[in-house]
């Protein structure tokens, strides 16, 4: 089976170049571009990590350290100890581990790339339970299947607690996805205050609120974004992902802190900090 569109392979951090000077139609979005693109002008296409979670219940893979197999188990585990402390290491002096990664940032502030590590560093990269191992071979099978991989490869696991290490993005969403340019309409009609209040009307109205909560965070009011924002951290669930990522990209830094602190502290809660 062919895909129905030609792929334009380019670094990851020149996607977004690519969609605007039109040499491509649409991106495959990866890293902090998931949560910056809303500032360029672009908007959402289909988030993958959702469609996967919703097709294998499962979260999508994104990456691993591999171990050769004619090692001795003793090197295995030895490297994945050595793997797990580092990790470990980093996880208990954040604050030093942010500053080594603030330089590898890309238009990213300190407190969205603080953010952002700790959506992509958390408790499935100590310890990656059952459930990634299953995921991980699911999506190779599936590659051999689409005959993308000639062979079928069937992983193996080391003992020690860290199996393999894998980063997960919003513990099971991968917020891996395509966008197309397209400037997205924000709700402007009336006065900002009412546009607050209808948001907080919206929010009592509960979960089936969500989709039309949503428009309110590309509002051209800081406070009716806040609002929104906020709104969607107390209703809480899968459906407010969407729109916390683009507000997450918000140009105003209350907005961006809100958005991620709502994002990291609903689906990753090992991660959570007071403060």
């Amino acid at each position: 089976m062919q895909p129905d569109f030609e792929a334009v392979e380019v670094p990851f951090d020149q996607i977004l170049e690519a969609v605007t000077e039109s040499r491509a139609d649409a991106g495959l979005v990866i890293h902090e571009a998931q949560l910056t693109y809303s500032k360029s002008g672009f908007h959402q296409v289909v988030d993958l990590g959702r469609w996967w979670k919703n097709k294998y219940d499962l979260p999508l893979p994104l990456g691993a350290n591999v171990l050769r197999r004619d090692l001795s188990p003793e090197i295995g585990t030895e490297c994945c100890r050595m793997m797990r402390e580092s990790i470990q290491y980093a996880l208990d002096h954040r604050d030093e581990a942010l500053l080594y990664a603030l330089q590898f940032a890309r238009d990213m502030d300190p407190s969205l790339a603080e953010k952002f590590v700790g959506m992509y560093v958390n408790h499935y990269t100590v310890d990656c339970g059952e459930l990634v191992p299953k995921a991980a071979q699911k999506l190779l099978d599936l590659g051999h299947e689409a005959g993308i991989i000639p062979h079928r490869v069937s992983l193996e696991f080391n003992p020690v607690k860290t199996k393999l290490f894998v980063t997960f993005l919003l513990a099971g969403f991968s917020l891996t996805c395509p966008f197309a340019i397209a400037q997205d309409a924000p709700a402007t009609s009336g006065d900002p205050k009412q546009r607050v209040k209808s948001v907080r009307d919206l929010v009592k109205q509960g979960q089936d609120s969500i989709p039309r909560i949503a428009p309110y965070v590309r509002d051209p009011d800081t406070g009716v974004r806040v609002e929104a924002v906020k709104g969607l951290i107390e209703l809480g669930g899968p459906r407010t992902v969407e729109p916390l990522v683009a507000a997450a990209g918000d140009n105003d830094p209350e907005v961006q802190i809100r958005a991620t602190d709502g994002l990291v502290n609903a689906y990753l809660p090992a991660m959570s900090r007071p403060g």
